[in-house]
């Protein structure tokens, strides 16, 4: 099929039915309102092509579904300084005296970003839970998007963390705000489980603001993350096909 003629076709940037409030939640468009995680994502997500702008080639950026669609194409606009990258933690053996952890970052197909990795052992540290593998993973998401932003420069503005974690995604926009106000207590008053973790991920989300790209994140359900769920399992094992090896890392 050819690919429609965009010579026509008016920027393709962040605007219209943007949330101007600052925070840390993705929120692709006010007509949604807050976007339900049982929806499918992939109507709020596109490939950029080459029209978009070679640095991009292949990402993945939001959209706005319900945004005017360009009459020289029939598409709808893409952000083209927005990417969207995946992460996933896998905890095998939760709750066991020797778990193991691992960890996926999915930023496109075939991408040198893209990582599956285990968590190595250590003495010093507390056996890993599935909620400190999923805050891990949203870690080395950020720094993925640091790196990506170092090497487009300033064409890149915001990195969309999307996770099927609830707890890391509610974590670092309703809550983390009214841990630090209560001085990192919960709403009972207790110690806030994980601190040190969702401090770690504050402050590397601070640090890429510094470096101009700014972190959202963004929660949907575990099939509409299968690509950082295949990485992040396939550091466990081999029994991934050539094929899926090929494709993910």
């Amino acid at each position: 099929m050819k690919p429609p003629d965009r010579s026509q076709c008016p920027p393709r940037r962040n605007g219209k039915g943007e949330e101007d409030e600052d925070t840390q939640k993705f929120k692709p468009c006010r007509r949604y309102g807050l976007f339900a995680a049982d929806s499918d994502p992939n109507k709020l997500q596109k490939r950029l092509s080459d029209e978009d702008g070679k640095y991009l080639d292949g990402y993945y950026a939001s959209i706005c579904e319900y945004s005017e669609i360009c009459k020289h194409c029939g598409g709808r606009p893409a952000h083209i300084d927005t990417v969207i990258i995946a992460v996933d933690g896998a905890c095998r053996g939760n709750g066991s005296l020797k778990p193991e952890a691992s960890y996926g970052v999915f930023v496109k197909e075939k991408s040198l970003l893209n990582i599956s990795s285990r968590i190595p052992d250590s003495e010093d540290a507390p056996p890993p839970t599935n909620q400190i593998i999923e805050l891990w993973a949203a870690y080395f998401g950020i720094k993925t998007a640091i790196r990506l932003k170092e090497s487009v420069g300033k064409k890149l503005s915001l990195v969309v963390i999307k996770a099927d974690s609830e707890y890391v995604v509610k974590g670092m926009t309703d809550w983390i705000g009214k841990w630090k106000n209560n001085g990192w207590k919960t709403a009972k008053g207790g110690p806030v489980t994980n601190r040190d973790m969702f401090e770690i991920l504050q402050t590397a989300v601070d640090f890429a603001a510094r470096r101009g790209v700014k972190i959202e994140f963004w929660h949907v359900r575990r099939e509409f993350n299968q690509e950082a769920d295949e990485l992040a399992n396939l550091a466990f094992d081999n029994s991934f096909s050539a094929e899926l090896r090929k494709t993910l890392i």
